[in-house]
């Protein structure tokens, strides 16, 4: 997992300097006050870095299908510690409709906690496509800085062309 800065961060920098700025120049200290919850938000975010942790798998079953035919996609997050809001996304192939459930959630997680997520997958055209690749964003209490994490679990779908049956009797062309 690494930590990303969110936009937030930037405007509430981005004021800090401003709020300091004006504090300097006009030799008062209100506006510097207007913008000290700010400041302490984001050093709060800097120094607060308690790492949840917690397993996600994936399993997608069937491995071979037809077009047109149900694929289950099975999303398990295992909590190891408390997990504040977490999304989750599976991302799927362009060909690839959902067709029950979703790809995205968001969920929350206490020390121990076992969640599973399903989703129904259907392809149109035949292919061999890939499943399984999770991605995922941690929202700890002051979301400034979110937890992103990649979790390649590809499994790789074999789906078939339907199979069209012929009448039962196909009339000769000659008869002798």
């Amino acid at each position: 997992m690494q930590r990303r800065n969110a936009a937030l961060n930037y405007y509430y920098f981005t004021l800090l300097l401003i709020a300091i700025l004006l504090s300097t120049v006009s030799r008062r200290l209100e506006p510097f006050c207007a913008v000290l919850p700010l400041a302490v938000a984001l050093l709060y975010s800097r120094i607060v870095r308690t790492t949840p942790v917690f397993t996600v798998h994936c399993q997608v079953t069937p491995q071979r299908a037809f077009e047109g035919d149900p694929i289950t996609v099975e999303m398990t997050v295992k909590a190891e510690t408390a997990v504040p809001p977490t999304e989750l996304w599976h991302v799927l192939p362009r060909e690839a409709s959902c067709v029950a459930g979703s790809n995205r959630i968001v969920c929350t997680l206490r020390p121990g906690e076992v969640r599973t997520f399903q989703h129904t997958v259907v392809f149109a055209q035949r292919g061999k496509y890939t499943l399984g690749r999770l991605y995922g964003r941690v929202h700890p209490a002051t979301d400034l800085q979110p937890w992103l994490f990649e979790s390649p679990q590809e499994q790789v779908c074999s789906v078939y062309p339907r199979i069209v049956p012929l009448p039962r009797h196909l009339p000769p062309l000659h008869t002798y």
